[in-house]
């Protein structure tokens, strides 16, 4: 098993949730982390938070949607003589609502955290990973990224991608010394699902919320996810939690799956009327 003592990390969206989560559980491996995020209030927080326990730990305030704030970032740590051995990507927002009525601007705005965010920081710190030959890339995906789910198409169509992404990318850098995994957990208590409120379709988002409420994960289960898979070298990892049964039926029976996803979502718009809200 892999020993993480001394190396250096990269974590984005480290500000909140399972970014966060991971940014502290490497910390307690003796990992010096370089938490990232858009928040500067939140990546402070918790690189404070990792010094406070007695780690090492730097804050940044970087849109990773934006390649030359990545890129800038990059050469401001390879100037200092940084390296970072660990990059976790973590960054990740939700975008809900019938796929026909989304914004294109919504679509590319979700596209943009949840892949090129992913995509920059690769571009970005993998070169240098594959020139030494030694290196672990994360790519915090989710189960919608194994499993479709209706209205959340923005997000799920990103963590599809996102999973191809890791395991093509994966094949490519297995012999030069890099892994790449690709993780992908059921539903989490992160602000993802509270950031904003959900359009779904009659009383749908009730229901959403108290399941969520009642069987989500915490982000700190996710995050030992991450550093075990780190440490053993995983290339993917997939914690369903409560929706196992969802990735089971789905694994073993798939137009199975999708033939009771539309039965069951054609009666629930009919007794809902399919009409959409916004309101708590």
């Amino acid at each position: 098993m892999r020993a993480l003592r001394g190396l250096t990390a990269l974590v984005t969206g480290a500000g909140s949730g399972i970014g966060r989560a991971s940014s502290l559980a490497l910390a307690r491996q003796g990992v010096r982390v370089h938490a990232v995020d858009i928040d500067p209030v939140g990546a402070a927080s918790v690189a404070d938070e990792i010094a406070t326990a007695g780690g090492s730990a730097q804050s940044h305030a970087v849109d990773v949607a934006d390649p030359l704030a990545v890129a800038a970032l990059a050469d401001a740590l390879r100037a200092r003589g940084e390296r970072i051995e660990i990059l976790v990507n973590s960054a990740g927002i939700l975008s809900t609502g019938p796929a026909e009525l989304i914004e294109l601007a919504e679509w590319q705005r979700v596209f943009g955290v949840n892949v090129f965010g992913a995509v920059h920081t690769i571009r970005a710190f993998a070169p240098l990973m594959l020139e030494r030959g030694a290196g672990h890339i994360v790519n915090v995906t989710s189960l919608a990224g194994l499993v479709p789910f209706p209205f959340v198409t923005p997000y799920t169509a990103t963590k599809f991608a996102l999973v191809g992404m890791s395991q093509a990318m994966g094949m490519e850098f297995a012999n030069r010394g890099v892994t790449v995994t690709a993780v992908c957990p059921g539903a989490v208590r992160t602000a993802l699902y509270t950031a904003k409120p959900m359009t779904l379709p009659g009383n749908a988002r009730e229901k959403v919320v108290d399941l969520i409420n009642r069987g989500a994960m915490p982000p700190e289960r996710i995050a030992r996810d991450i550093v075990r898979a780190i440490r053993k070298r995983r290339t993917l990892v997939v914690r369903a939690g409560p929706a196992r049964p969802v990735w089971t039926i789905y694994r073993l029976a798939p137009r199975l799956f999708l033939w009771i996803g539309r039965t069951w979502l054609g009666r629930a718009l009919r007794r809902g009327g399919a009409s959409f809200g916004t309101s708590a």
